[in-house]
């Protein structure tokens, strides 16, 4: 059994599919194009044709007939079927195809029930990994990703959404509309899957609405921040929280577990953990990928789970790890880099396991 899926743009429940590769523009005069024109933004600087994904569209009045035939293949299926393929497409490459075809189509893209948002789709490629190193020359990239969205975000038949991705960067002193985006995302259009990928240098503050979608069955939090603090949490149908670089207290591991009644997929990767204990009694796999304290006397950890199926421990620093009930467990993955205390009896709480990998490195094994 393999560990936990990454998180794909649409909801758990269906296939992944590999997202199609779009040509970057080099041009920056390409950021001041207006919104309505998006359609040329990949336009290569060289030559008359376009690629977008698997589908070549050209200027040239000649592939006119190969146009057609693909529209003729189109034709024949339902609106929702065209959506739901276009929902393999990040939303700026459905948006851009649907401009390319048939007067039909052109605004097929408000159906397709996955919206995907991501700042490196606006950006040339030299600058995708400068993003935080040259904010003058990022901003008129950033700020047609900020008017695509909004654009997006208002024309969208929001009832049709079932997942929502949005990654981007908040610079320190230019707020952006993503609280407001989030906010009626959570509040008003109720998706089943939301992916949050914010860096932020003085932190973000995701809205409340978040926190009490009642649609919500998987959620992925990624602010590279000082974590959140959501007041109130009521999550009824959660099944899957994954929480990625984030400082997490005590506290509000307390208001998820309290408050995640169908909670069975827990995934913290390399986050800041400041609580002791994990206990829950719904949790079918639980994955602490990169646990950090900070602290020079890390407390002892204690997992606890009646009914796990998978449990992934890789420990960066730790003082003492126990295991209690976890009567159940098919499957244990054990990496421990460095344990203040080494007591070979943490394995009596993991005794009936299937299958174990453990690996201790030679620096715990000599405390």
């Amino acid at each position: 059994m393999d560990e936990p899926d990454q998180p794909s743009n649409r909801p758990s429940s269906s296939s992944a599919a590999p997202q199609a590769h779009v040509a970057q523009a080099g041009a920056a005069s390409m950021a001041q194009t207006d919104i309505n024109n998006l359609s040329s933004f990949e336009s290569s600087t060289g030559g008359d044709k376009l690629q977008i994904g698997d589908v070549n569209v050209s200027n040239d009045p000649s592939a006119g007939v190969k146009k057609q035939k693909t529209a003729d293949l189109l034709s024949i299926l339902p609106d929702e079927i065209i959506a739901d393929i276009f929902s393999y497409f990040s939303t700026k490459e459905a948006y851009q195809i649907c401009l390319r075809l048939s007067r039909r189509y052109r605004h097929l893209w408000t159906l397709v029930p996955v919206l995907h948002f991501d700042i490196n789709e606006f950006l040339p490629d030299e600058l995708q990994m400068l993003l935080s190193l040259m904010e003058e020359e990022l901003r008129p990239y950033e700020e047609m990703f900020v008017n695509f969205v909004t654009y997006v975000l208002e024309n969208h038949a929001h009832f049709a959404v079932d997942a929502f991705t949005l990654k981007w960067k908040q610079d320190e002193g230019d707020p952006t509309p993503a609280t407001a985006w989030l906010e009626t995302v959570g509040a008003l259009w109720k998706p089943k899957f939301l992916f949050i990928r914010i860096l932020a240098e003085d932190g973000f503050e995701l809205p409340d609405s978040i926190f009490t979608c009642d649609s919500l069955e998987e959620l992925v939090l990624n602010l590279d921040s000082d974590g959140v603090n959501p007041n109130p949490v009521n999550l009824p149908c959660l099944k899957r929280l994954t929480l990625d670089t984030m400082m997490i207290t005590d506290e509000v591991m307390q208001k998820f577990l309290l408050n995640l009644p169908a909670l069975e997929v827990l995934v913290l990767d390399f986050c800041h953990l400041y609580f002791p204990v994990i206990s829950s009694g719904t949790l079918k796999r639980l994955v602490i990928d990169g646990l950090c304290w900070d602290d020079a006397n890390p407390p002892d950890f204690l997992v606890s789970i009646p009914s796990p199926l998978f449990l992934k421990v890789c420990s960066l620093v730790m003082r003492k790890l126990n295991f209690k009930e976890l009567q159940s467990l098919a499957e244990a993955q054990i990496n421990l880099k460095q344990l203040s205390v080494v007591e070979p009896s943490f394995l009596m709480g993991i005794s009936n396991v299937t299958s174990l990998e453990l690996v201790l490195t030679e620096s715990c094994l000599k405390v």
